[in-house]
């Protein structure tokens, strides 16, 4: 199955899926830890994902962050997690393990 950016087509441009035709994720079907009923005991998140992109224009840019996004997938491409209210304690995430990603701290 085709994923966006895996083969160029006849003109050279990379080949995108027909809309529902995805690979399948990782984490679909996964029941994740704390998942579920929306009880008041729930915590709240900010999650966060920052990539730098150049681009002529803004629609441009919003592309190519999509295209990213598609290509290097939840294993390669890190999240940032924090508490409501408490974005001090952010901490990096690939997929759903946290994971350092501060060079200094190896």
């Amino acid at each position: 199955m085709a994923v966006a950016g895996d083969s160029p087509g006849p003109s050279g441009d990379r080949v995108r899926p027909a809309i529902g035709r995805r690979a399948p994720r990782p984490w679909r079907g996964r029941r994740l830890d704390g998942a579920g009923g929306g009880d008041s005991m729930t915590a709240r998140w900010l999650i966060s994902l920052d990539l730098p992109i150049e681009a002529d224009s803004p629609a441009e840019a919003v592309e190519r962050f999509w295209s990213y996004v598609d290509q290097l997938g939840p294993a390669e491409l890190p999240v940032y997690v924090s508490p409501a209210g408490n974005e001090l304690a952010m901490q990096a995430y690939l997929m759903n393990e946290q994971t350092n990603l501060d060079p200094e701290e190896d």
